[in-house]
């Protein structure tokens, strides 16, 4: 918040920027009215929204931002190359603020609106940016952290949590080759065929493949071992 602050006080002090805001809005720093300036810097709703509509809206920005980062680092669930994942969530974020931006700026993101709003009421354009629009502020504080758990359980429930399977059996599968009976049943197998761990029904299996007539089969002669999941 502090460096968002800072970047953005830095902004408005340049000349250049102040200077054509206070052409534009006459000298009156306003939050409402045809002039206003305030949402250069912080968001508000539109004169329509109401306050369920608005709080809705900044809950459904914020949990479409959480479903669509957290596969960005699954590594079950075909992630972004090593180095792309900001380019990404660049992408996602201006996606999200494209076409949700129209009914109260798509703030998704508490830090995103109160570090600028803070800035705004201590800039000169005063306690009117908490007051206005029906005390309006803490709706893209509140709303967003709400959406960020939702969006969050989503996935844990519909994607994450189905993951555990999978990696029972992988643990398993690397439990069994670390076995030393295991690696000394595959130093046993014909010149022909090689020992592989396989997953069937729900056994981790050891097999035998025979490479000449390219037929899988389980080990016989007490070469045969299952780990029920």
């Amino acid at each position: 918040m502090a460096f968002a602050m800072g970047v953005i006080f830095a902004v408005y002090i340049s000349r250049g920027v102040s200077d054509a805001i206070m052409n534009y809005s006459g000298g009156n720093l306003t939050v409402t009215g045809s002039q206003e300036t305030a949402s250069i810097f912080a968001t508000y709703p539109s004169d329509y929204l109401s306050h369920a509509n608005a709080f809705f809206d900044q809950i459904v920005g914020t949990a479409v931002l959480l479903l669509c980062i957290l596969p960005i680092e699954d590594a079950h669930n075909s992630p972004a190359p090593k180095g792309f994942e900001p380019v990404l969530v660049g992408f996602l974020v201006l996606g999200i603020s494209m076409s949700m931006s129209s009914n109260c700026g798509a703030a998704i993101n508490p830090a995103r609106d109160l570090g600028p709003r803070l800035f705004t009421w201590s800039a000169g354009w005063g306690t009117a940016v908490f007051t206005a629009f029906e005390n309006w502020w803490w709706i893209p504080i509140v709303a967003p952290m709400l959406g960020g758990v939702i969006g969050a359980y989503i996935y844990l429930l519909f994607i994450e949590f189905h993951h555990e399977d999978s990696d029972n059996m992988v643990q398993q599968s690397k439990s069994l080759t670390n076995q030393g009976d295991i690696t000394s049943l595959a130093n046993k197998g014909s010149k022909s065929g090689s020992f592989e761990n396989i997953a069937v029904d729900g056994e981790m299996q050891m097999l035998r493949i025979d490479h000449d007539s390219k037929e899988e089969k389980p080990e016989e002669r007490g070469y045969h071992i299952s780990s029920r999941l």
